[in-house]
């Protein structure tokens, strides 16, 4: 902060020297007769409590024949802010006999030797005298001081009271005195203390909504009136914005800007700082801000020690960081089986590398890393979302469909009046039932249909034809496998018993025609020629064991 005041007070006395030289003596058009102006106190950039301003008073108006040998002044101040102290006059002036009586607050100057020589008085319009003024109160901004003259009269020559419009006698009142005029058309004292411009610090973005990637500028700006200087600090949110380029002349400590801006007689509304940053990715929309902290303006006449106070600042420039919208998608393809007892789910996949896919569980919540299963008959739908840092969500669902279990229903007769009922699968995980009984595992027959073979078949016989509307299939259970032997019985030898049993089912006899002996009757086809007939009972009889 020293070395910015440092800087402001060589700019600002800089300044006050061009403002001395620029500003006119008077704010008014004076008389065209002999009178006294009052001239504006030079001020100093801090007017305190004790301080001593010199206020000038000047004659003019004189014209070519007038001579002024004496005056007569009545010095009084226009308000409380200021006593008289001492009046300074200048040469020849000082040479006259009289002087400043301070009881009174009255002038009274004359040099003798012009009574007989009036042509060697004062020919020249020119200062009289200082008024010494002490500052004894605050004067408030916007508040004027100083002196006012009355009892005015000069002396020797009376053309010098002569108007020169209508050759009346001047009277010499306060009409006579030409005093300062303040910006608002009041007189003043010599003394005026100028507002200070209300100035406010802003900042401010070019966009206030963008998505990320997209630069834009931030600048800083001074309003108020005309001003040579401002300080300021700004900060920004780096989690959500990069920046990209600022002055040159900008300090910069971690997301704060320091920035000390100099140019004379900059107009109201300068942007004295522009920024450029670049939006960054988020997770959700956000508002990032970018904060003026604090600011200081100084102007060619404000008190660089007194003006310690910053002035206003504006609120932060709110900068939305949208998601992109469309350009994160995802996708399954629909998955479609034929029921086989395995679980089934989708495979979604986002267009954008490092996207994340989450599957909704049955809370409906993205919860899931896979997608659910499905391993029952019937069509499911799987629901699935995509994120990605700096893209909106994208959504998607597949469906599951598992159809009912494939397999392939062949009918033979058995035997006279039966029927043999073979159900063809390749899974193992379904099995089947006729008109509900469950049907036996006859895999070990070596049954084809159409000359191919087929992983799982299942067997019934029926009296009469097949009807394949009486097949269903079952998810549980085990189902009875038949081993294939000449032992047909089961009785773990081959012998007559086998024999009678395969003759018996070929005569269709009641007693063996049941559920109860399904699986000796589907043994009976000892063959496997999906029929049972004398060959089987052949087969039997030339069986090595049997033979035994």
């Amino acid at each position: 902060m020293k070395r910015i005041k440092n800087v402001f007070a060589t700019l600002f006395i800089f300044i006050m020297a061009c403002s001395v030289m620029i500003v006119p003596a008077l704010a008014v058009t004076p008389p065209d007769y002999a009178h006294l102006e009052v001239g504006s106190a030079t001020l100093p950039p801090s007017l305190e409590v004790g301080d001593e301003v010199r206020i000038p008073v000047s004659l003019a108006g004189l014209e070519t024949d007038a001579y002024l040998s004496g005056f007569h002044i009545n010095i009084g101040v226009i308000n409380d802010y200021v006593e008289v102290t001492d009046i300074e006059f200048v040469d020849p002036i000082g040479t006259w006999s009289g002087g400043f009586n301070k009881a009174d607050m009255t002038v009274d100057m004359m040099n003798p030797l012009f009574a007989t020589n009036p042509e060697t008085g004062i020919l020249e319009n020119g200062k009289l005298f200082d008024v010494v003024c002490t500052v004894i109160e605050e004067i408030p901004q916007g508040r004027a001081a100083g002196i006012q003259l009355s009892g005015i009269s000069m002396s020797q020559t009376s053309s010098i009271f002569l108007n020169s419009t209508d050759g009346t006698r001047a009277n010499l009142d306060t009409d006579a005195v030409v005093y300062p005029i303040g910006p608002d058309g009041e007189y003043t004292g010599g003394i005026f203390i100028p507002e200070s411009a209300e100035f406010t610090v802003t900042v401010a973005a070019t966009e206030t909504k963008v998505e990320m990637d997209d630069t834009f500028d931030v600048t800083v700006t001074v309003n108020g009136d005309v001003f040579v200087g401002a300080e300021y600090s700004l900060s920004y949110e780096s989690d959500k914005f990069e920046l990209v380029s600022k002055p040159n002349d900008v300090i910069q400590s971690g997301d704060t800007f320091k920035h000390v801006y100099l140019n004379y007689n900059a107009p109201d509304g300068t942007v004295i700082a522009t920024y450029t940053f670049k939006a960054l990715a988020q997770e959700t929309e956000v508002t990032g801000y970018f904060t003026l902290n604090e600011a200081r303006v100084e102007t060619a006449l404000s008190s660089l020690e007194g003006n310690s106070e910053p002035c206003k600042v504006s609120d932060p420039a709110a900068v939305v960081i949208a998601l992109k919208k469309g350009e994160l998608t995802v996708s399954a393809e629909d998955v479609e089986k034929n029921y086989d007892g395995n679980a089934y789910g989708v495979t979604a996949t986002a267009n954008l590398p490092g996207a994340v896919v989450k599957y909704r569980d049955a809370e409906g919540a993205y919860t899931l890393d896979a997608s659910p299963t499905y391993d029952e008959i019937g069509e499911y739908t799987v629901y699935f979302r995509a994120t990605l840092k700096g893209y909106e969500p994208a959504y998607g669902s597949a469906k599951v469909i598992i159809n009912e279990p494939q397999y392939v229903v062949e009918t033979n007769e058995y035997v006279a009046g039966y029927s043999l009922v073979l159900v063809y699968t390749n899974s193992d995980k379904v099995t089947y039932s006729y008109d509900g009984n469950a049907m036996l595992d006859v895999s070990n027959a070596g049954y084809t249909k159409d000359g191919e073979s087929y992983s799982y078949v299942y067997a019934w016989v029926v009296k009469g034809q097949g009807n394949a509307d009486k097949i269903d299939y079952l998810t549980t259970g085990t189902p009875n496998k038949i081993n294939y032997s000449c032992d047909v019985n089961a009785s773990g030898s081959v012998d007559l018993r086998d024999v009678s049993a395969v003759v018996c089912v070929y005569n269709t006899d009641n007693n063996y025609m049941v559920a109860s002996q399904m699986a000796l009757v589907l043994r009976a086809d000892v063959n496997h020629d999906k029929s049972v007939t004398m060959s089987d009972v052949s087969q039997i009889l030339n069986d090595a064991s049997y033979n035994a």
